[in-house]
């Protein structure tokens, strides 16, 4: 059941942004 709650946040697009903050490309993503 770990692995469902794993992809649960992946699939979140928080998690998203606090992985690749620097990037920017998901900020970009969001407000397209």
């Amino acid at each position: 059941m770990l692995p469902n709650d794993d992809v649960a946040r992946i699939d979140d697009p928080g998690h998203e942004l606090r992985r690749l903050p620097r990037l920017g490309v998901v900020r970009s993503r969001s407000l397209d």
